[in-house]
């Protein structure tokens, strides 16, 4: 009995490591995406509770705390508006790296089904082997001597 040899295993190989390697920088791209999502939640936290301690306070309202309140809320905005647009790109390199996993992994599992067809082929060859030694052993005369 021959052993059964795909042909295109070297390939196989190659394509399964690209596929985990695509698996690993969807995993980063989705921690970036989450990261950025906290960063905007911890900022819009951070407005919420500035906006509440200057409505909160009971001292007399004087403008030069009014004008840092004011100018502390908008450097808070605008980090969140940075936050919002790493936050994009994060998404945007989710989407990407999950369509190059989607191709690797189409790409594996075309070349796993190759090999599936090729390992039944060759059972099926092995069978008619198989099938004609004995058939052969069969129709030579019986001897005893």
């Amino acid at each position: 009995m021959t052993p059964f040899i795909f042909r295109l295993d070297p390939v196989l190989r190659v394509r399964t490591a690209q596929r985990e390697e695509r698996q690993r920088e969807l995993a980063v791209a989705l921690a970036q995406l989450q990261d950025a999502e906290q960063a905007i939640a911890t900022i819009t936290a951070e407005i919420t509770r500035a906006r509440e301690e200057q409505a909160n306070d009971t001292e007399r309202l004087q403008a030069e705390r009014l004008a840092a309140a004011a100018s502390y809320e908008a450097i808070l905005r605008e980090r969140r508006q940075v936050q919002v647009a790493v936050r994009d790109e994060a998404a945007s390199e989710v989407s990407q790296r999950r369509t190059a996993l989607l191709a690797a992994d189409r790409a594996v599992r075309s070349l796993e089904i190759l090999r599936e067809t090729d390992l039944e082929q060759h059972k099926a060859e092995q069978r008619r082997r198989e099938t004609r030694d004995f058939d052969e052993l069969a129709s030579r005369p019986f001897s005893a001597t």
